[in-house]
């Protein structure tokens, strides 16, 4: 009777395996597919704008000169998705391994703060920069996580056209855990439009930010939630993006 308990025992561990690793398939063919898309943007409009220099269609030097000014940016675009795809990979395989430490919150946000705000300013986009979680640190490894910040922010100010961006982050004495928010006053189902997505399936079929962000935070034991708020939870913000990653205690820190 035991040896049959642990065959049944045995038998739903592989279950469960299986089904953690159909669903790591489905993010990595989501992932893929995403990449593809992002990829041909950009590559699209380098053909294009060269084939007009090509064909002769330029009407004058000046006219032409733009042309090769537009295609220049679009393959500068097209490098950065590749270096962020290059990055990724490396971290994946290992052979650029991701340093995990315990981060001063305060610090990342200074130097998120530095990163960001000329380009809210820019687009008349206040941010609010709260830790209410002073004496907690964040394990993570510090640059990747300041990369994931940027890359999210830097998607919500190409969305949200006024207001304020709140950046938030807060965690409980007694948890392992800590959390960072970003609120934004745009409507989810207005986001999720703007960046292509697929409200049946927020996991994996993501803009590519969004993407290489929750790669990343996985890969540092944490995970990030989209959630749509109400007037009961937050009467100023609509949609919340939610980075839960671990946290050691000040106490703890040295």
């Amino acid at each position: 009777m035991n040896e049959i308990d642990s065959l049944k025992a045995e038998l739903e561990e592989t279950k469960i395996q299986c089904e953690i690793l159909r669903h790591i398939n489905q993010i990595k063919t989501g992932f893929l597919g995403r990449i593809a898309h992002e990829l041909r943007s950009p590559l699209a409009s380098l053909m294009g704008l060269h084939q007009l220099i090509l064909s002769d269609l330029c009407e004058n030097p000046i006219e032409e000169r733009e042309c090769i000014a537009q295609a220049y940016q679009a393959a500068q675009k097209f490098l950065k998705i590749i270096d962020d795809i290059i990055k990724i990979s490396k971290i994946e395989s290992g052979t650029l391994p991701l340093h995990l430490e315990k981060i001063s919150i305060q610090k990342l946000f200074g130097d998120l703060y530095q990163l960001i705000y000329l380009q809210a300013a820019n687009r008349n986009l206040r941010l609010d920069i709260l830790t209410l979680a002073t004496d907690l640190y964040f394990v993570a490894d510090e640059q990747r996580l300041l990369f994931v910040l940027f890359l999210l922010i830097d998607g919500v100010i190409n969305v949200q056209e006024k207001g304020t961006i709140q950046i938030l982050a807060i965690g409980e004495r007694n948890s392992s855990l800590g959390i960072i928010q970003i609120n934004l006053e745009c409507p989810l189902d207005e986001w999720k439009q703007k960046n292509n997505l697929k409200a049946s399936s927020v996991d994996y079929s993501l803009n590519l930010k969004f993407c290489l962000s929750h790669k990343l935070i996985t890969m540092m034991k944490g995970k990030i939630i989209l959630k749509e708020l109400t007037a009961e939870l937050e009467p100023n913000y609509l949609t919340q993006i939610e980075i839960v990653l671990p946290v050691v205690s000040s106490l703890n820190s040295h």
